[in-house]
């Protein structure tokens, strides 16, 4: 049995690489609040800890991975400073749709299968150079975060194929 980062337990059969979406809007929470919670640091450091010990992921992945959150930190700051001019979100339920609207753009790269002996792994590395692209776009920001909240996922997929390198 495989065990995930928040202890759910994976057949082994399944020879995806699962990544915890449970983890990923911990990590973007952690960071968007500049990581201040001592227990919430401590969490951090043992899931990125328990994600390297996970033999099936590769190590670049997990640079990549750790650089993704760097920039997710980076950009959600700087809409933040900027306030009412992009429509940050104004509650606790709102910042949690925006925080699921960040996982779902991204959960194709994060549950992406590591195949070494087809193409994928070129794929995986573009969709991964894509999404930090779109992040930094700031056509995003300058239309409004609550047309970024309706967005629905097939129009995200649309928006991803329309700007993939």
């Amino acid at each position: 049995m495989v065990v995930s980062i928040s202890g759910k337990e994976f057949s082994k059969n399944n020879t995806n690489y699962v990544y915890d979406l449970y983890l990923v809007e911990k990590l973007v929470k952690h960071l968007m609040h500049g990581g201040k919670n001592y227990k919430v640091q401590k969490y951090v450091h043992r899931a990125f800890k328990n994600l390297k010990l996970i033999l099936r992921v590769h190590p670049v992945i997990v640079y990549f991975y750790i650089l993704f959150f760097f920039l997710v930190t980076v950009e959600f700051q700087k809409v933040r400073k900027a306030g009412q001019v992009y429509k940050i979100p104004q509650s606790i339920m709102d910042e949690d749709i925006f925080l699921l609207r960040t996982v779902k753009l991204f959960s194709n790269v994060l549950k992406a299968k590591w195949d070494w002996e087809s193409d994928l792994q070129s794929k995986l590395f573009s969709e991964l150079f894509f999404s930090l692209f779109f992040l930094k776009r700031t056509k995003l920001y300058n239309n409004g975060l609550k047309k970024y909240y309706n967005e629905t996922e097939e129009g995200i997929k649309h928006i991803g194929t329309r700007f993939r390198w």
